[in-house]
């Protein structure tokens, strides 16, 4: 019995951190679901954006935030993603910390007149960050245009697999199929802001 408390104390010591994340603006509920802005620094509309996140993990013993961006460029001049002045915030109950320059940044950060531009930056976190105690992390960023520097920010909430309850009869299926009385759990899961709970319909079991 002492042998294994040591090796359950030991596995659970050396369990790793991660959070699946989606966008607050989405109209999704799904983990990487991803928020749209309209390019307008001036009158006219130049072009959009996606901002949308792979989620928090761990990397090399650290916990690293991707966030990645799809821009749209609309007319004659480049339009870039300014690095400079992206960030990301990490919120909690009781306070915040900023991490001010991204550990790493790939793909295209100038958008060429007409064309469509994906960039991915990545943010590590502070050491001993507890995701559960994270809120949100809120994603500033900022493009510049010929029309004039255009910025937005972006929160993302984490998201976590809720079993749904939902009530029979039900199609049960492979490798028979029929109908079962009372309530059940379903088999899919259904994802939910953390901070946001409650029990969503599931659908029929395949």
């Amino acid at each position: 019995m002492r042998w294994a408390a040591l090796t359950l104390f030991a596995v659970a010591g050396c369990a790793t951190q991660s959070a699946a994340l989606r966008a607050v603006d989405s109209p999704l509920n799904a983990p990487g679901a991803g928020a749209y802005y309209e390019i307008q620094p001036g009158a006219r509309t130049i072009g959009d954006v996606k901002v949308w996140s792979s989620g928090a993990h761990e990397r090399d013993g650290a916990l690293v935030v991707e966030v990645g961006m799809r821009l749209r460029n609309n007319i004659e001049t480049p339009i870039t993603i300014d690095t400079s002045g992206c960030g990301l915030e990490i919120i909690r109950e009781h306070g915040e910390d900023v991490v001010d320059h991204e550990t790493a940044t790939s793909g295209d950060t100038a958008v060429a007149p007409g064309a469509m531009g994906r960039v991915w930056l990545h943010y590590t976190l502070p050491a001993k960050t507890d995701l559960s105690k994270v809120t949100a992390f809120d994603f500033y960023w900022r493009v510049s245009t010929a029309d004039g520097p255009f910025s937005r920010s972006t929160t993302f909430q984490r998201v976590t697999p809720q079993r749904s309850v939902y009530p029979s009869p039900y199609l049960w299926g492979s490798p028979y199929w029929g109908w079962g009385p009372g309530f059940g759990f379903g088999a899919s899961y259904y994802y939910r802001p953390a901070a946001r709970p409650y029990l969503r319909p599931a659908p029929p079991r395949r």
